[in-house]
């Protein structure tokens, strides 16, 4: 049980989806953008 970056049970399901998006697709945004700077 590696539960150390994001407790799941403690976050609301569809909160910790919002965020995981958000996350995400901030993450894939900063890559696309180093990718196409590059």
């Amino acid at each position: 049980m590696s539960i150390r970056k994001v407790p799941s049970p403690i976050i609301p399901y569809p909160v910790y989806t919002e965020w995981r998006l958000l996350v995400g697709g901030m993450g894939a945004i900063r890559r696309r953008a180093i990718r196409h700077v590059r």
